[in-house]
């Protein structure tokens, strides 16, 4: 049996990458503190591949040093090493954030040039480059990268959580007639993509590919927040309110907030074109 290192196994995603046999976690609990003089390869032993789940949550850290030293300067050190111990694969979760905010509905294709807007999806954009780059100049380890929309399930951080706990205290939420159409992707899909069609080692088509990864059909805004207030185990309260309502509210936002991503993820389109997963046998709706 392939031995398979998750990083970032305390995690959301690594957690349940964990499910995949032969699969062994390495966090914070094993090394403390990750910085591009770790030497991670006594816990890399072994290992044939590496999924490297690690990584800041959006919005968790302000100070962007420290977002680009983890985000890329560790996931350098982290392939380097893991090809000094003779690893062949690794397996980077990036995100859908790399391409910045969707101009319309149409959907994004993984060769559309990437145009984060903020210091997270400037520093997954640049682990993608420098995965690419070493693996190009070594090509004994190779790499495939992932691009996640919103990923959710239970337990799941983030927004998916905020819309739990209101929705666990019953608190009514008038977003159901948002209609802006919005990549999603359950965890447990992610997890199956993985271990079915990247650890296929009689299938060599994801080697050196940067992939989308999303549910076939995009759903209306609305519909999303019913989805995950429904992980909240009690009947949600979301009712439909007129998305004209909305518009001014967030322009407000944006203005005296300028960071804040709300108005972006509730009334803007973001459709990921996910023909090259598709093609893997992946029809996940």
């Amino acid at each position: 049996m392939l031995k398979i290192v998750v990083t970032g196994s305390t995690g959301f995603v690594g957690r349940n990458l964990l499910k995949i046999p032969g699969a062994v976690g390495l966090s914070r609990k094993d090394i403390p503190e990750w910085t591009p003089q770790t030497d991670f390869r006594p816990f890399l032993k072994d290992a044939a591949v590496v999924i490297h789940a690690a990584g800041i949550a959006h919005g968790r850290e302000n100070d962007p040093q420290k977002v680009f030293g983890f985000h890329v300067d560790v996931t350098r050190k982290l392939l380097q090493d893991a090809h000094d111990i003779g690893c062949t694969r690794f397996i980077l979760i990036s995100s859908a954030s790399v391409y910045g905010r969707a101009k319309d509905a149409r959907p994004i294709p993984e060769v559309q040039a990437p145009d984060p807007t903020d210091d997270y999806g400037r520093s997954k954009w640049m682990a993608e480059v420098a995965v690419q780059d070493f693996c190009r100049s070594h090509p004994s380890i190779q790499y495939t990268i992932l691009r996640p929309p919103m990923i959710y399930g239970p337990d799941a951080p983030g927004s998916p959580a905020k819309v739990r706990a209101l929705a666990k205290k019953g608190i009514p939420l008038p977003l159901g007639g948002l209609k802006s159409p919005r990549s999603i992707l359950h965890v447990d899909d992610l997890v199956d993509f993985v271990k079915v069609h990247l650890l296929n080692t009689s299938d060599s088509r994801g080697m050196n590919q940067v992939l989308n990864l999303a549910a076939i059909k995009p759903l209306p805004v609305g519909e999303i927040v019913r989805k995950l207030a429904a992980d909240g185990n009690k009947k949600p309260n979301v009712f439909d309110f007129p998305e004209a309502f909305f518009r001014p509210l967030f322009w407000m936002l944006r203005v005296l907030k300028p960071g804040s991503r709300i108005p972006q993820q509730l009334i803007e389109p973001f459709v990921l074109d996910t023909t090259k997963s598709q093609g893997f046998g992946f029809h996940r709706s």
